[in-house]
């Protein structure tokens, strides 16, 4: 890679790039375009939470009438009911940070 720093994106005349440059451009413009989606995708996730909380909506209901069925998931997160494990493979980073708080796998059941 050029050891120089892609152009600023205003004004950018992509004609006049080296296909390095171009190339250097795209991987920052994708890495971007995730990180706002993953952003996005939390703020409407806790949004959700946040508003189940506020209406009594149980969102393990919602899961299951969403064709995500209970026999499927053995663990729920009690911060975020969106976060489930159905107890195989390794465990998720939700699990590990709940026993690491002090919380039993027992305490995680459904």
């Amino acid at each position: 890679m050029s050891s120089k720093a892609p152009p600023s994106t205003k004004n950018v005349n992509v004609e006049d790039m080296t296909d390095e440059e171009l190339a250097e451009l795209r991987q920052r413009i994708d890495a971007e375009g995730r990180k706002r989606e993953a952003k996005r995708r939390r703020e409407t996730k806790k949004q959700i939470v946040d508003l189940a909380r506020r209406e009594g909506i149980d969102l393990a209901s919602l899961a299951s009438s969403a064709g995500q069925t209970t026999e499927q998931t053995k663990y729920r997160d009690p911060e975020n009911q969106f976060n489930v494990w159905s107890g195989r493979g390794r465990k998720p980073e939700w699990v590990k940070q709940a026993l690491a708080r002090g919380l039993k796998l027992d305490d995680l059941k459904v």
